[in-house]
């Protein structure tokens, strides 16, 4: 077990843990993440489908405040908080289904360090 985890484990509350730990859709990404594609829209992370059909918004026609308080944004990350699985993040489930490392497991080793978690 690496030293990012080692650290996760002491400081959070049990069940931050259990969802960091065990959750087969919980991802850090969208309290403290959002991917801006050129053209202006807005999806929860990079590995989004891009041909979604409700972007989380787009930067032309909404503030990034607007944006990270949006109905979708706030569903999404009460789906995570409920072990709900969500269709921004369905690719991410996929790679998870083949046992590889998907991008939820990079958040998880990898923003709790870069955000002092």
């Amino acid at each position: 077990m690496d030293e990012v985890t080692n650290t996760l484990r002491e400081i959070l509350p049990e069940h931050k843990k259990t969802m960091l730990e065990k959750s087969n859709v919980f991802c850090m990404a969208p309290w403290i993440h959002m991917h801006i594609w050129p053209n202006g829209n807005v999806m929860p992370c990079c590995v989004t489908n891009a041909n979604i059909k409700d972007k989380l918004g787009n930067t032309h026609q909404n503030t990034l405040k607007e944006i990270w308080n949006s109905d979708n944004m706030k569903q999404l990350r009460l789906d995570m908080l409920n072990d709900k699985p969500n269709s921004y993040c369905t690719n991410c489930y996929k790679v998870e289904q083949l046992n590889t490392s998907s991008p939820v497991s990079y958040t998880h080793l990898t923003l709790p360090t870069i955000c002092s978690v």
